[in-house]
């Protein structure tokens, strides 16, 4: 059992997890068929949220209806 459950590779890929989760993910994302199928899925969604303007994620912050991400990420699948 790992301590990461299912949802896990969206805070990820969306960097929604601090850098100590983020590196224990990362490790254990290394092994893990369904994270990593996770990641496949969701990667392009989340590379496209992190191309919208900034205008407009300023009024998705502003409506509350999202909240800001510790950084932007480019997405790689590194595990391949």
């Amino acid at each position: 059992m790992t301590e990461f459950g299912h949802g896990a590779a969206a805070l990820y890929l969306l960097g929604a997890l601090d850098p100590v989760r983020e590196h224990a993910f990362e490790r254990h994302l290394a092994s893990c068929r369904t994270c990593q199928r996770e990641c496949d899925e969701f990667g392009p969604v989340a590379t496209e949220l992190s191309r919208l303007p900034d205008h407009e994620v300023a009024a998705l912050l502003a409506s509350g209806t999202v909240v800001p991400p510790r950084r932007r990420r480019r997405f790689r699948l590194w595990w391949r």
